[in-house]
This record gives C-alpha cells, sequence and structure tokens, in this order.
C-alpha cells in the first residue's frame, strides 16, 4: 500500500484531491465521502498534483524512472466535471433506504444530484 504523497484542495474547497502510488481520489470535504471511484493510472508513483483553476482538470507528476527521467506529467478529469458526468448517466439520486444500506445510517441524507429526484424507497 502506498502512502500519500500528494494532495490539494478544490479551488472552491468543496473538493479534496489526493493522490497515491498510481492512483487519483476525490473526496467531498463537507460529507468527507469520495466522489466517484478511484482513477488508477499507468506504474508511475504520483509526487506531485495540482488542480487546474477552474476545477476541471487535476495535474499529476511521477517519480523518476530508473535511467532518471522523470515520468510524464498526467491528467486526469477534475472535480468540477465529476457530478456532471455521474448526474447525466442517473434518472434519479439514491432513495433513502439505499443511503442507508450503502453509505450509513449515521450520516445525513444528501442528493449528489440537485436537478433529480429522489428515488422512493420500495415498496412505498
Amino acid at each position: 500500500m502506498h502512502g500519500i504523497h500528494a494532495i490539494s484542495f478544490s479551488a472552491d474547497g468543496r473538493y479534496l484531491i489526493a493522490g497515491a502510488g498510481k492512483t487519483v481520489r476525490i473526496w467531498d470535504t463537507a460529507s468527507g465521502l469520495p466522489v466517484g471511484k478511484p482513477m488508477v493510472g499507468p506504474a508511475d508513483d504520483i509526487q506531485a498534483l495540482a488542480v487546474s483553476p477552474d476545477d476541471h482538470q487535476i495535474a499529476t507528476i511521477g517519480s523518476f524512472f530508473g535511467d532518471g527521467r522523470r515520468a510524464p506529467i498526467r491528467l486526469w478529469p477534475g472535480p468540477a466535471v465529476w457530478p456532471d458526468r455521474l448526474c447525466d448517466k442517473l434518472s434519479a439520486n439514491m432513495s433513502h433506504r439505499e443511503w442507508n444500506e450503502w453509505v450509513s445510517p449515521s450520516i445525513p441524507y444528501r442528493k449528489a444530484c440537485q436537478n433529480l429526484p429522489v428515488a422512493p424507497d420500495a415498496g412505498t
């Protein structure tokens, strides 16, 4: 397991972006929940990352190769595009029952996609 080598906040402070090993993760700072699935790249060990001012891209740079060359800069989708990508593919937010099952009953329900309805609980 790799420790986190790079971390940054989005421009608006809503998201925390972390790079560890060859993985970039985005976290919602209000809920503490991950946004989307981890993004995994090739076998570079991420050493630094930066978020574009509009939050549309994340740039990472890896460690040096064995011959002294630095690994290439990689571009990833930034936090500003994640909710749109997810919400464009959904017809509704998860139901309250699904939230309690998949997230946690101890975390207050939150609509991830503000323009979509909340799915009804099964059997109601």
